[in-house]
């Protein structure tokens, strides 16, 4: 049986390699703006230093449970960290 296809009811393409690189930029913009260090986030967030790096340049799929960690980490809300990738994917199109 085949699988059912999954709905995408944003104009944005599943898994966008646009989409990671535009929260790795707001994950940076906010890390900056709180004049942190990956360092220093990675022990706020218990995420692994090399992990952060690898959001910011785009080159991992954060999950949601991350996204939720790194905003609580930064002082925001997950929906702050999440209207500026879109701010970011917006100004880029």
């Amino acid at each position: 049986m085949p699988k059912p296809k999954q709905q995408n009811s944003s104009k944005l393409p599943i898994r966008d390699p646009a989409t990671f690189a535009a929260f790795g930029t707001a994950l940076r913009r906010f890390r900056h703006q709180r004049q942190l260090t990956q360092e220093q986030l990675a022990w706020n967030s218990g995420i692994d230093r090399t992990f952060i790096s690898e959001l910011e340049l785009g080159k991992k799929e954060p999950g949601l449970v991350t996204i939720f960690i790194l905003a609580g980490a930064l002082g925001i809300s997950s929906a702050t960290l999440l209207a500026e990738v879109e701010s970011i994917l917006s100004e880029r199109r």
